[in-house]
């Protein structure tokens, strides 16, 4: 499963539906709510790109949904905004099949250093059939190249996470 950059538009209001899941009866959502653990994620180096074509290598990722292993690693790709479509750096990762990663980060706070997840820093773990939205927790930043030096040689992203971060989301009934 490809899930193309322009799907995180939807990131904000899918961590939104997950976070007030467990607040809503079944009968109103179309999915059951799990929860999950985010135990791991990490790149190395990505460009910095507006380009979807445009990978790094060295991703990982170790989590479970709903008792389900998500692992996977590979390359990954860091985006740099382009408004008014992408308004966040994005970086994403998926094998398009088994997993699916997605960070975006508000511009604000695009700097290398430890970052809260919340407002201004979003993430989504992801399955064929589930999700899990993280409403708390910390990422670092390791690598985070300033928006004019995009395309750029060097330019190079990268990112750790070290949980357990918990995750909230649905699944398919």
């Amino acid at each position: 499963m490809t899930i193309p950059r322009s799907s995180l538009l939807v990131l904000p209001a899918i961590a939104a539906i997950a976070a007030v899941g467990a607040a809503c009866s079944p009968e109103e959502k179309g999915g059951t709510p799990i929860t999950g653990t985010l135990n791991s994620a990490s790149g190395e180096s990505a460009p910095l790109t507006i380009s979807e074509e445009v990978r790094g290598g060295s991703f990982s990722l170790s989590a479970t949904l709903d008792g389900e292993v998500i692992s996977g690693s590979g390359s990954w790709g860091c985006f740099a905004p382009l408004p008014p479509e992408y308004v966040n750096f994005d970086i994403e990762a998926s094998d398009e099949s088994t997993f699916g990663f997605f960070l975006s980060i508000d511009p604000a706070v695009w700097t290398t250093g430890s970052h809260p997840i919340g407002d201004q820093v979003r993430l989504l773990v992801a399955a064929p059939d589930r999700f899990g939205a993280a409403s708390s927790g910390t990422i670092v930043i390791t690598k985070a190249p300033p928006l004019g030096q995009v395309d750029q040689p060097g330019a190079n992203c990268g990112f750790s996470i070290t949980g357990p971060i918990a995750l909230e989301g649905e699944k398919d009934r």
